[in-house]
């Protein structure tokens, strides 16, 4: 076998999911350095091995020992490479990686390993980054050490070798889901526990499951361990990372089972071993914040930011933390303006903003095992008071929840959610409450804009604050709607109906002003359609008692249609919505209603649009577009009725007037109100609809043409309201090549596997001599290697200016692309063309002949060319 370069090797079980992406995040690598993959299979049954071999790997079947230093050991055996990459199955290499690889390979000092930042993403867009040797020669001495968390550090360290950053990233996928998370750390914590439990074990594992003993809940075993660590003669010589660390989270284990003065008292004994660590100082701040030390906080927290994020082996969420010290530091600024000023040392205290320690959290759950964890992870450290009220769960989520210390209490269900509501409330202790379901989510930003939204609400408890909420479909689609969610804890407050319960009455009742906020709440409970008619089917049991108690409540009624609607009982549904106008005396007829006032009541003024889109449902656009009008005129905000006049007048092919309505939905933007509404997609639409009017009217400037297409780029590639490519089309057609080609690039960023459009793409960059950019791409997206005969000739053509036409063999590069894409894409016209060119401009007739007849299964296009070429030849 011929010597390889470099020897890739990694250990798979059940990895079918995974070792696709990683192969082809390879492809490049192993098209410009010889690369011998070596695969230790442990046991797959699903597909793996069938993958890895049609691949190209050489896989060795390895029987399964709960040791993976030993796996990688055996891996080890089979390497021929002059080096070593050790990867893992769920591991991706970046383009950047890929390319830094092919440049380096061959000058690398075998004297030296090669570290790597191993970046691992989550699912809630956190990441964690730490620094791990994954690069080394192929030395026989060099070999795997500890059965889990498995590292050639000691070997290496015996050695002498020294590191090397490389400044590039590794990408993990395995712990992106909490799922994934939560079966690794299972099978984790049994492996570090028989480790640990036959004593002997290094710090290394000590400290692995001293913090899986912590991301549990069980701190005081985490102390524990922590301890033994730092006790540990030479542990800061043999691993001052770990050593480091466990100074860090022994402080942190304190701060969480609330012995904070403890905390404060032991960051401030090892601050030599933190001064320059970012994490160690941002610790320390919020134990300092936590105990009123506001000026001390400040400085840790600056200084958190002032020092350089560290590359280091202990994976770090660095984001998050630098974010969190950032929006601390800002608060303590703001709330106190002699903190960075005064320097007698007294300070007085300001009006703060709610913060996680003011609230409590009260929630109702019922068999919500599929929502909680996520939840869980977001509010049980966050420093807020969290009472549930389970009304019958029988999957565990209450024990769940338990174990977590959330108050949990058990109550009763009523067929009434003010009642369950009101009783979490009765226990809520803070002076805050903010009420969420299990199916909420709070965005990254969550706290931050609470913050901000409340700042000086702390003293003066006369506000409530109502947030935006999205309520998101699996049909790409979001209804947006504003709600109360927070407001002070007061004796009388209450939750008011059986359903879709509302606190803005009682909060009326006691003088307290409701404040709109622009933070964001995520609502996950109509996701999908089985969610949907769960809840419909629920909501309607409960709507008919409701209405029956209020039949002339106006947010009742609304409810009540809107269920009807979604069963699609649309005659009743109308009955329901008109029958309370008539009855409020609000208009006379349904004939006479566009002569009727508009009503005070913010939900009566939504009634048009609700009963106009249950005309269409029937078929009866006279009647939709008369109630359309109305709504047209109470609500002018709600983009529905705009938006289907405008698609009625299209339909009766009235474009001027069509184009009217959706160029007033333009111009009012998108408003959020009580009611439920998606008025962000209608507007996508109706600019969609303006932009394909737009570019077939050559008298408007193309500015605001341009305009229109960046606000729909904004608004996502996945619910463009036209064909994403007709952008494209215009600016070729206007010769915008610069516009042209920064709205592929987005596009292309969006849909990376779109070969067509990445055709069109790079003919456009070939028609402007683009050559390097054509080459850049190339580089940078692994995916278009290999896919397509049109871009083969175009990355060939790229390097045909810079080619001397009369280079032979491998210094003929241009040629050397053609041959390679042509075994595979014999048929492929563009290439064929491209490749005839080119033999023609150099004349290289023998060599393109002797080549040609190398093809295994050449088209009947290239047998035609084979026999000119023997012309020629």
């Amino acid at each position: 076998m011929p010597q390889p370069l470099l020897s890739v090797t990694l250990i798979t079980k059940n990895e079918v999911s995974h070792l696709p992406g990683l192969l082809e995040s390879l492809d490049a690598l192993r098209q410009c350095v010889p690369v011998q993959l070596v695969i230790t299979d442990t046991g797959s049954e699903d597909g793996t091995i069938e993958i890895a071999r049609g691949a190209g790997a050489e896989v060795f079947e390895y029987v399964w020992q709960d040791d993976f230093a030993k796996a990688r050991n055996a891996g080890l055996e089979h390497c021929r490479g002059e080096w070593v990459l050790w990867l893992d199955a769920d591991d991706i290499i970046p383009p950047s990686t890929v390319h830094w690889l092919c440049g380096n390979i061959h000058n690398l000092d075998m004297n030296k390993v090669y570290l790597f930042a191993i970046v691992s993403p989550h699912e809630d867009g956190s990441s964690n980054t730490f620094s791990q040797t994954r690069l080394f020669p192929n030395f026989k001495k060099i070999f795997f050490s500890n059965p889990i968390h498995e590292s050639i550090s000691p070997s290496v360290k015996k050695l002498g070798l020294s590191g090397v950053n490389t400044g590039q990233t590794i990408t993990h996928t395995g712990y992106f889901s909490e799922q994934a998370l939560e079966q690794k750390k299972i099978r984790n914590q049994q492996t570090l526990e028989r480790l640990v439990g036959v004593g002997g074990a290094s710090t290394a594992i000590l400290f692995s499951l001293a913090r899986t003993y912590q991301v549990d809940g069980k701190y005081n075993k985490a102390l524990a361990l922590f301890n033994e660590i730092l006790k540990t003669p030479g542990a800061e010589e043999e691993q001052r990372d770990v050593y480091i660390a466990s100074h860090i989270y022994y402080g942190q284990s304190l701060a969480f089972l609330e012995r904070i003065t403890e905390a404060r008292d032991f960051f401030e004994q090892y601050l030599s071993v933190g001064k320059d660590n970012p994490q160690y100082q941002f610790e320390f701040a919020k134990v300092l914040f936590v105990l009123g030390e506001k000026r001390r906080a400040a400085e840790c927290f600056s200084q958190t930011l002032h020092l350089p994020v560290i590359n280091w082996t202990i994976p770090t969420d660095w984001e998050s933390i630098t974010g969190a010290a950032s929006h601390f530091l800002k608060e303590l600024e703001a709330g106190d303006s002699m903190l960075c000023k005064n320097t007698t040392g007294n300070t007085e205290d300001h009006p703060s903003s709610v913060m996680p320690e003011h609230i409590s959290v009260c929630s109702i759950i019922k068999n919500e095992i599929a929502n909680i964890p996520e939840l869980c992870e977001q509010l049980v450290k966050s420093g807020v008071e969290w009472i549930v009220a389970d009304t019958g769960s029988t999957d565990g989520s209450g024990r769940m929840l338990e174990e977590q210390g959330v108050q949990v209490h058990h109550f009763k269900w009523e067929d009434d959610f003010s009642s369950a509501r009101n009783f979490t409330l009765q226990k809520a202790t803070r002076p805050w409450v903010l009420w969420l379901d299990a199916d909420d989510r709070l965005p990254e930003d969550f706290w931050a804009r609470l913050r901000e939204a409340t700042r000086g609400a702390t003293s003066a408890k006369n506000q409530a604050f109502r947030f935006i909420v999205k309520s998101f479909r699996d049909t790409g689609t979001q209804d947006l709607f504003r709600q109360v969610r927070l407001f002070p804890k007061c004796e009388g407050i209450s939750f008011k109906g059986r359903i879709h319960e509302d606190i803005s009455t009682s909060l009326q009742e006691h003088k307290i002003e409701v404040v709109d906020t622009e933070v964001v709440l995520l609502h996950q409970g109509y996701f999908t359609e089985d969610d949907r008619k769960h809840k419909l089917d629920r909501n309607y049991g409960l709507l008919q008692k409701e209405i029956t108690d209020h039949p002339h409540e106006p947010a009742v009624v609304m409810e009540y249609g809107n269920c009807l609607y979604q069963r699609g009982e649309y005659h009743e549904a109308i009955d329901v919505y008109v029958g309370l106008l008539l009855h409020l005396g609000i208009i006379a007829s349904e004939d006479a209603a566009l002569l009727a006032p508009v009503p005070e009541n913010e939900i009566l003024r939504f009634f048009p649009t609700l009963i106009g889109n249950t005309y269409r449902s029937l078929g009866n656009t006279i009647s939709a577009s008369r109630w359309y009008r109305v709504g047209r005129q109470w609500a002018p905000e709600d983009l529905q009725s705009w938006y289907w006049l405008g698609k009625d007048a299209l339909g009766k092919n009235n474009i001027d007037e069509a184009m009217q309505y959706f160029k007033a939905i333009e111009s009012q933007g998108v408003t959020i109100s009580k009611v439920a509404t998606d008025n962000a997609t209608i507007r996508r639409n109706a600019l969609g609809f303006l932009l394909l009017w737009e570019i077939g009217q050559p008298e408007l400037p193309k500015e605001s043409i341009k305009a229109h297409i960046e606000e729909l780029v904004e608004g996502g590639f996945d619910q463009f309201p036209v064909d994403p490519l007709v952008p494209a089309e215009y600016f070729q057609l206007i010769k915008d090549w610069d516009a042209l080609v920064n709205y592929y690039s987005l596009y292309l960023k969006a849909f990376p596997a779109e070969i067509n459009v990445w055709e069109n793409f790079l003919e456009v960059l070939l028609v402007q001599n683009q050559y390097s950019l054509v080459q850049e791409f190339f580089k940078q997206q692994s995916q278009i290697n290999g896919k397509s005969g049109v871009l083969e000739a175009f990355l060939g053509k790229s390097f045909e200016k810079e080619t001397p036409v009369d280079a032979r063999g491998s210094a003929n590069k241009p040629y050397g692309i053609y041959i390679q894409a042509l075994e595979k894409f014999s048929e492929d016209a563009t290439l064929l063309v491209y490749f005839t060119d080119w033999v023609n401009t150099c004349k290289n007739y023998q060599e393109a002949y002797t080549d040609l007849l190398k093809i295994d299964t050449p088209s009947e296009e290239l047998h035609k060319l084979i026999k000119q070429l023997e012309t020629l030849a």
